[in-house]
C-alpha cells in the first residue's frame, strides 16, 4: 500500500519536512488568516491538516483534511473532482498513519479514479488543480521551494490562463522567492507586472494590494504613503490581519 500512496501527488510527498520550530510560525501565520474572505480554503485546511500530522497530531490532521473536503462539497462546483485529487491524497496517506488501511485504500482507489477521469492537459505533467496547489502549498516554506512554486503555478495558468487564484499564487511565489538581494532589474519588473495583474484581477485582496504598493515603490520610486495608511484603516476593519507586517 506504501509503493502506491508514494506515487501519489500530495502534501506528504512534496518534501515540506522542516523543523517543528519552523511549523509552529507557519502555523501562527496561518491564524491571522480570516477565513470568511479567504479564497484558498481547500489549500488552508490542507495545510493545517498536513503542520497538524507532522507535529504529531493526526486525530486533528484528519478533521482539517475532512473539513477541506466538505469546502468543495458546500461550493458544488463542477470540477469538484478534480479539486478534490490532493485532498483525497492527503486523506489516503492520514488514514495509512492512522493504522486504517481499508480507509487508506479506499481513498487511493478514488484518487487513481479522479486521476483516469481528470489527466493533465497536453504540455503540463501534473493537472492544473495538482500543479496549482503544490505550487500554493510550495510558497509558503523555504526560498528553495519558492522557486520551484513559481514553476508549479506558471503550470497551472498555462492551462488555466484566467484562474485568479493561480495569478495571485504567483504574484506571491515571484515576490517571496526573489526578494531585494541579487535581484536583476528586469526580474523586478516582471514581479512587479505579476502582482499589478493579480491584483487588477483580485482588487478587493488586500495582502496582494499591501505587496503590489511596496513593489511598486522599490521599482519605480512611487509615493505609497497614503495608500499604505488606506490599506492599514481597511485591515482594522475587516479583522484581516494577513497584510500587517508589509504595511507595518
Amino acid at each position: 500500500l506504501k509503493q502506491h500512496l508514494e506515487k501519489l501527488e500530495c502534501y506528504f510527498t512534496w518534501d515540506l519536512s522542516c523543523s517543528k520550530n519552523e511549523l509552529k510560525v507557519l502555523l501562527r501565520g496561518l491564524q491571522d488568516v480570516d477565513q470568511q474572505t479567504c479564497t484558498w480554503l481547500l489549500h488552508y485546511y490542507n495545510l493545517l491538516g498536513y503542520i497538524q500530522h507532522a507535529l504529531g497530531f493526526n486525530r486533528e490532521a484528519l478533521e482539517y483534511l475532512h473539513k477541506a473536503e466538505s469546502v468543495v462539497h458546500e461550493q458544488g462546483t463542477e470540477e469538484a473532482g478534480v479539486r478534490l485529487q490532493v485532498n483525497k491524497a492527503n486523506l489516503a496517506w492520514i488514514y495509512f498513519y492512522l493504522g486504517e488501511m481499508d480507509k487508506s485504500k479506499g481513498y487511493l482507489e478514488e484518487v487513481e479514479r479522479l486521476q483516469r477521469m481528470h489527466p493533465a492537459p497536453p504540455g503540463c505533467t501534473l493537472h492544473p488543480e495538482v500543479s496549482g496547489e503544490k505550487g500554493w502549498t510550495l510558497l509558503k516554506f523555504d526560498k528553495f521551494k519558492r522557486c520551484q512554486a513559481t514553476e508549479f503555478l506558471k503550470m497551472a495558468l498555462k492551462a488555466e490562463p484566467e484562474k485568479k487564484e493561480w495569478h495571485k499564487g504567483l504574484a506571491m511565489a515571484m515576490s517571496k522567492a526573489h526578494t531585494n538581494q541579487n535581484c536583476p532589474p528586469e526580474r523586478k519588473d516582471e514581479i512587479l507586472k505579476q502582482l499589478k495583474t493579480a491584483h487588477e484581477k483580485i482588487p478587493n485582496d488586500l495582502l496582494l494590494h499591501a505587496l503590489y504598493l511596496e513593489k511598486l515603490s522599490e521599482v519605480q520610486s512611487a509615493n505609497i504613503e497614503s495608500e499604505m495608511q488606506d490599506l492599514l484603516e481597511k485591515t482594522f476593519e475587516t479583522g484581516n490581519l494577513e497584510c500587517l507586517g508589509i504595511i507595518l
